[in-house]
């Protein structure tokens, strides 16, 4: 491989074959580290510094620098072999609410280790004018989409679909690569859903994110809500491997990311925008939605999330207290007092808050 992401590793990782093998971070074996004192040593599940090697394994780079990571390699064969099938399907707008039901009644049914999907709203904006797409990333490692995992989003009516065999490396390449340099600038936010019979959250979060877009058409160059599944195989696998700082009790949810993007050239949000978007990942206490446009203002509206389930530090925002939202968050502020009793780490370095 060209370069390894340390951030993938250190903030938990996700990919296509999470739903096997769990978090990008259950596959650690040993890392070097360079403590705040100076000091390397090496850390593993079994030695002194296991504390150390569990806390590393989500709690990004709040407990040093890490020079060397042992991990184990997944065998997913070459890009001739093609033992995945899946590709894209595409929605129309008017297909919105049979999706987000589907999406929600995925993360609730389906925990099939083979399976792995990413679906994304996406909003594009010119001359003051939206332009919505509806993409559903499907992939199983096998010949075909199985009816009883993919077959509600396969019965709503798609306006292109794109499924063939695949290979391994064609599922990871057909999204792109995330870490492409892009001139434009990106900001990033978090929430999380249970899978549900009752539908009206992904609604809720739907809808809010649309009005966002609407209030700020005019500021904004791209903006996308997406929906990565977390099925209970990906924490059963981690816990497997000696479980990490993260600790999601259960799977059946997605990870929801709200990525926006300024138009070419701008640096800055403007004040109103920043603030719609901080209010958007609030902590979520119960939805109120008011359907009279004047009298929003009065409300601190915030997305929708799941109370007891994990936020993804990779694709959240930096006031966002993620940590507080791991199982292991006392064991994290133990092990962090315990490795960088003055606090030097948290004083002096850009990271997640909450220690």
């Amino acid at each position: 491989m060209d370069t390894v992401g340390t951030g993938l590793l250190l903030g938990g990782g996700i990919s296509f074959l999470s739903p096997q093998v769990g978090y990008s971070t259950d596959t650690m074996r040993e890392v070097d580290v360079v403590l705040v004192t100076g000091k390397i040593v090496t850390a593993t599940p079994t030695n002194t510094y296991s504390d150390l090697f569990k806390a590393l394994k989500g709690g990004a780079n709040r407990f040093g620098i890490v020079t060397r990571y042992v991990v184990d390699a997944i065998q997913t064969g070459t890009k001739e072999d093609k033992t995945w099938y899946g590709g894209q399907l595409v929605y129309a707008n008017s297909s919105v609410d049979a999706v987000l039901t589907a999406l929600a009644h995925y993360a609730l049914k389906v925990d099939d280790p083979k399976a792995a999907m990413l679906l994304y709203f996406f909003n594009g904006f010119a001359n003051n004018t939206i332009s919505p797409l509806i993409v559903l990333n499907a992939f199983y490692n096998g010949n075909s989409l199985p009816q009883s995992v993919f077959g509600e989003f396969q019965s709503i009516p798609t306006v292109q679909t794109a499924l063939s065999p695949l290979s391994y490396y064609d599922a990871a390449n057909l999204i792109g690569d995330p870490g492409a340099a892009t001139p434009l600038v990106e900001l990033f936010g978090a929430s999380v859903l249970e899978g549900s019979n009752d539908i009206q959250p992904y609604r809720n979060i739907y809808s809010l994110y649309n009005e966002l877009c609407d209030n700020f058409k005019g500021e904004l160059g791209g903006t996308t809500l997406s929906f990565t599944a977390v099925p209970n195989s990906q924490i059963v696998a981690g816990r497997a491997r000696g479980g990490n700082a993260i600790d999601a009790p259960r799977g059946g949810f997605h990870m929801i990311q709200f990525s926006m993007s300024l138009p070419e050239g701008a640096q800055n949000t403007s004040p109103a925008l920043e603030i719609a978007r901080q209010n958007f990942f609030k902590k979520y206490v119960l939805v109120v939605f008011i359907a009279v446009p004047s009298q929003r203002a009065n409300f601190p509206l915030s997305a929708p999330k799941t109370s007891g389930l994990p936020l993804y530090i990779a694709e959240s925002d930096r006031n966002q207290q993620v940590f507080q939202t791991y199982g292991g968050y006392n064991f994290l502020k133990t092990t962090y007092a315990k490795y960088d009793p003055t606090r030097f780490n948290v004083q002096y370095s850009d990271g997640p808050s909450g220690l």
